[in-house]
């Protein structure tokens, strides 16, 4: 019994190791990117449930809001409402998230801007 069970514990143990060094793309993201006046920040507020509200400025106005779908290494999103979002279109990233970077890169998206400069977005823990 004993010789059967080493295998499962040890792969449990593995697996356990790999969940605990996953890092979430949930919580609060800060970017800040240059404008003709300087610069803006944009917080970027990514939640369990699968929802994310954007607040363009810092202000803390909410511009956008929407929900999110992650599969391996891309995030969908998609806005539903606010003053600045463009519902009804979903944009593809790939993305790398750790303890405190979160980075996304465009794959596909038909909303103008939305991909930040250069189809990169760069976050910081907030």
């Amino acid at each position: 019994m004993m010789k059967t069970l080493k295998p499962f514990l040890f792969f449990s143990c593995l697996c356990l190791s790999f969940a605990i060094q996953a890092q979430s793309v949930v919580g609060k993201w800060k970017m800040t990117i240059p404008t003709d006046q300087g610069t803006m920040d944009i917080l970027l507020d990514i939640k369990a449930d699968n929802t994310y509200s954007v607040d363009l400025g810092n202000d803390g106005a909410i511009d956008v809001n929407g929900k999110y779908v992650i599969d391996s290494d891309q995030i969908s999103i998609t806005d539903s409402d606010g003053p600045a979002s463009c519902p009804g279109n979903t944009g593809v990233y790939k993305f790398t998230v750790s303890a405190t970077d979160f980075m996304m890169s465009l794959v596909s998206d038909p909303c103008e801007g939305r991909g930040g400069p250069e189809g990169k977005m760069a976050f910081k823990k907030a």
